[in-house]
């Protein structure tokens, strides 16, 4: 075949995506390779369509099977929201480094020094990684009538506890430890 011809090419991905669901994997794009005689061949491509055709299981009775916030909420529950590029402006989590000495009244704390307690900021386009169900039905209504209701921002979803260790403001010779809760944030989502 000559290189510069043009042609259809009808890819079943089917498998592929199918893994990436059920595994909760990132969908890190598509790539392929052109091979000429079992090794890599170099192919420019001027300019290349990508049409997506999709197969909906059979209807019971005629009727369009409803889709219950369980089937929704799977395809974006848990995802993971650490931002990825300067050019993400959807809803993730942010590094925000504090360090203790720089805030007044937190000397006392001996270990640690500073930690990243992280923040979320983003846009939260309607269906994008909800928090929960109510995250997920007030986004759809917003997309429908944005006078109605707020679309829903992004927010910590995730958070963990930061270990403290300090001295007793009764016995300076003796180190407390405490553990705050909620005060690193892991996940964002849109609530």
């Amino acid at each position: 075949m000559d290189p510069t011809d043009s042609r259809w090419l009808e890819l079943d991905l089917t498998e592929a995506v199918v893994s990436w669901l059920e595994r909760d994997l990132e969908n890190s794009g598509l790539e392929l390779e052109f091979l000429h005689d079992g090794r890599p061949a170099q192919r420019d491509v001027g300019h290349a369509s990508l049409n997506v055709f999709t197969v909906s299981e059979p209807s019971i009775g005629g009727r369009r099977k409803r889709s219950t916030p369980e089937e929704l909420m799977p395809l974006h529950k848990g995802r993971r929201s650490k931002c990825k590029g300067d050019n993400n402006k959807k809803c993730c989590r942010h590094e925000l480094t504090v360090m203790f000495k720089d805030l007044k009244g937190f000397d006392f704390i001996v270990y640690p020094k500073g930690f990243d307690a992280g923040y979320c900021k983003g846009r939260c386009p309607p269906r994008y990684n909800p928090a929960h169900h109510h995250a997920l039905l007030q986004s759809l209504l917003w997309k429908e009538d944005r006078k109605r209701v707020p679309k829903p921002c992004c927010a910590p979803s995730k958070l963990e506890q930061l270990m403290i260790l300090y001295f007793d403001e009764n016995d300076s010779t003796q180190l407390q430890v405490s553990y705050w809760k909620n005060i690193q944030v892991l996940e964002c989502a849109c609530s």
